[in-house]
């Protein structure tokens, strides 16, 4: 709830925002650089996090109206790899980016 918050504040300043927005990569763009490809990747920027047992991704999608939606997703408690819950993530905003 914090990371939103954080987020939500982050994307309503415009000094903070600007600068944001040039570090986060996009789909396909470094730490996603394997990750959405697709037709709505360019509409998803976020950051990955990733732990032994835990996967994150957290950032803005962009609706079809061009409609900011924030997110976080966090998945832990896991054995094995990240894989599948990263596909997860990814199929959940791109699920989002279709709104």
């Amino acid at each position: 709830e914090h990371f939103i918050q954080l987020l939500s504040w982050a994307y309503n300043t415009n000094q903070i925002w600007g600068n944001l927005i040039s570090i986060l990569p996009g789909g396909g763009v470094g730490t996603l650089k394997n990750r959405m490809n697709g037709k709505n990747g360019n509409r998803i920027i976020a950051k990955t996090g990733s732990l032994s047992g835990v996967s994150c991704l957290s950032g803005y999608v962009f609706t079809k109206s061009g409609e900011p939606l924030v997110f976080s997703i966090l998945m832990n408690g896991f054995i094995g790899k990240t894989k599948p819950y990263s596909n997860l993530q990814d199929k959940i905003t791109t699920i989002l980016s279709e709104l």
